[in-house]
């Protein structure tokens, strides 16, 4: 996969995790992964991370937490939306929608935008990754 990141140049790139390790810095940052799915990127990313919400509209997020034995003090999950975040003001360093942006109705991204500007600290980053078929895009 290529990634291009702000004036960066196309870096080459084999996980999520690794786009995360190699353009940001995550010890002591508070991370929120909207659209988690099964939370696989969120437990990666718990023990490097001061704390991480895995957010999701589905609920296998219900699922994670009563079948994960290791889950970590500072990983949360949470059943939620982009458009209604129950987060506080000014909360996230890095707020991430690894192909989870393109499932938020049309009427509802105005609002999703707005809680991605509410819950971010100021001089934090938004990572968008959405996937791209050869067939056409999201």
């Amino acid at each position: 996969m290529a990634v291009y990141i702000g004036e960066r140049k196309f870096v080459r790139v084999d996980s999520d995790l690794e786009i995360l390790e190699s353009n940001f810095e995550l010890i002591g940052k508070r991370v929120v992964d909207v659209g988690c799915g099964y939370g696989g990127l969120t437990a990666l990313l718990a023990p490097k991370v001061m704390e991480i919400y895995g957010i999701d509209h589905a609920p296998i997020v219900s699922e994670i937490v009563e079948k994960r034995s290791d889950i970590r003090r500072n990983e949360v999950y949470q059943i939620g939306s982009a458009e209604n975040l129950q987060l506080p003001d000014n909360y996230s360093d890095i707020m991430l929608f690894i192909a989870s942006f393109h499932h938020i109705p049309d009427d509802a991204m105005t609002a999703a935008l707005n809680e991605i500007v509410r819950v971010s600290r100021n001089g934090g980053h938004v990572l968008i990754l959405e996937p791209v078929s050869e067939q056409g895009t999201y």
